[in-house]
């Protein structure tokens, strides 16, 4: 009888010649009488290979003791035993860097989120080895429309060579993203009339222009229209100021894409944007406006309340600091339609620098997440040729920012800025341009005293 003798591990990276250390020197035979003897092993193993972890055959032979002979048959004289090479020793997970916590404007889509989110982050494993690891984030409970703290998750798999700690630590990071207030707007809701929303724009300084090369201030917060004029209420606020107030405009103004110029507004068409008026007539309907809500006009000639678009001569217009109604200034058009907030995506340009306020690059659409040459970033936000047979309703696209519709594309806008000695500035594009239009940097000139089929307005108001 020869015994055996007991397995063996080796660690992971062992040489043969430590393997072989391992192994048992020696053996017990029992001969025929029931004596035993204790013989001396010569090891060898097997294709070994220290580095490669799995099972090896050890193969011991021996010579037999003095005065012990070989049976019949003979036994071969050898022992077997198997010699494991374990799997390295593995570092195991042991920090997560955690993500930054986001702060975001009210309405920013998970689109943006997720371009402001890390894409990244940092592990450390037990032997101090830092790692990067690629996030996927589920923003399966993130609410743009509602201002409040969200907890998001961002899970990675772990890097080749790296294991799992014990206890387990899950591969995940957790940041919130707090979703500021809506900026403060009001409903204004006229009796007879109708009604529409104003939005707060903040006095800054920002970028102009469609290379976004020189920068201009706009000293006081300003309301601005959440929509630009609809029809409806053009026409109802313009009948009230021509039978109440003897207001004399030169164009009655029509329902954009409808031919009939001051027919009572329809059905499909009462909420579309008013076009068809004269810069002049867009002044003294503000007027109007302001004398309907209660509110002190902003706008007189010659001393007098503006209320004949006819007589008007738009360089001797002058502006009363009230709180009534009025066209935005070009710059106030244009900071309204940049304005990102604490959104640093799309790319975007920082402005006071460290200020933490960003603003849209002069060559996009306003709201949109790419510059016009991106079809699709467009038409998010905006009508224009490419995606719309005529004029739509307002409000209907994603708004920007700031909350504020169609700032770029639908009908283009007046604003109350000279544009040259003889026009006035009208910005955004309409239906009728491709795409250079519809870039928030980029403006013309109108003559004012002419009524165009697309180019409308939206309302201002001083907020002090």
């Amino acid at each position: 009888h020869i015994s055996a003798v007991k397995a063996v591990t080796a660690p992971y990276a062992t040489t043969e010649e430590d393997a072989l250390d391992l192994l048992s020197l020696t053996t017990i035979v029992v001969d025929s009488n029931q004596q035993e003897h204790k013989v001396v092993l010569d090891w060898i193993i097997k294709e070994y290979d220290g580095f490669i972890a799995g099972d090896y055959d050890a193969i011991a032979t021996f010579a037999l003791p003095d005065g012990v002979q070989q049976p019949e048959p003979p036994m071969e004289l050898v022992v077997t035993v198997t010699i494991t090479v374990l799997k390295p020793a593995l570092p195991s997970i042991a920090m997560i860097d955690p993500v930054s916590d986001l702060l975001v404007n009210h309405n920013t889509r998970i689109a943006d989120v997720l371009g402001m989110l890390a894409h990244k982050t940092t592990i450390t494993d037990s032997a101090s080895v830092d790692y990067e690891v690629d996030l996927d984030w589920d923003l399966s409970n993130y609410d743009a429309d509602q201002p409040g703290t969200y907890q998001v998750v961002g899970v990675f798999e772990l890097p080749y060579g790296v294991e799992q700690a014990d206890p387990i630590i899950a591969l995940e990071v957790r940041p919130t993203i707090t979703v500021k207030e809506a900026y403060p707007r009001f409903d204004v809701s006229i009796s007879g009339v109708g009604s529409f929303g104003m939005v707060l724009a903040l006095a800054g300084t920002f970028p102009v222009g469609v290379n976004s090369g020189s920068y201009h201030t706009v000293d006081q917060s300003f309301w601005i229209g959440e929509t630009e004029v609809t029809y409806k209420l053009w026409y109802e606020v313009r009948r009230w100021a021509i039978t109440n107030h003897d207001f004399i405009f030169d164009s009655v103004g029509q329902e954009a894409g409808i031919t009939e110029a001051g027919a009572p507004p329809s059905h499909n068409g009462a909420f579309r944007p008013v076009t068809g008026m004269s810069w002049y007539d867009a002044v003294i309907w503000c007027n109007a406006l302001s004398m309907r809500s209660g509110l002190d006009p902003v706008y007189y000639h010659n001393g007098e309340i503006a209320k004949h678009a006819t007589i008007l001569d738009h360089n001797e217009i002058v502006v009363e600091p009230t709180d009534g109604y009025r066209l935005p200034t070009s710059d106030e058009w244009e900071l309204a339609a940049r304005y990102q907030g604490s959104n640093r995506v799309p790319i975007s340009i920082e402005s006071p620098y460290g200020s933490g306020i960003y603003w849209t690059l002069g060559n996009y659409a306003s709201g949109a997440s790419a510059n016009v040459n991106n079809a699709e970033a467009n038409q998010e936000v905006a009508w224009y040729r490419a995606n719309s047979v005529g004029y739509q309703n307002v409000g209907l696209k994603r708004p920007n920012a700031l909350g504020l519709y169609d700032m770029s594309g639908n009908v283009s806008e007046w604003c109350f800025t000279a544009y040259s000695l003889h026009t006035r500035v009208a910005r955004g594009g309409d239906i009728g341009n491709d795409h250079f239009p519809l870039r928030i940097g980029w403006d013309t000139g109108n003559d004012p005293s002419s009524a165009y089929g697309n180019l409308g307005f939206r309302l201002a108001r001083s907020s002090e």
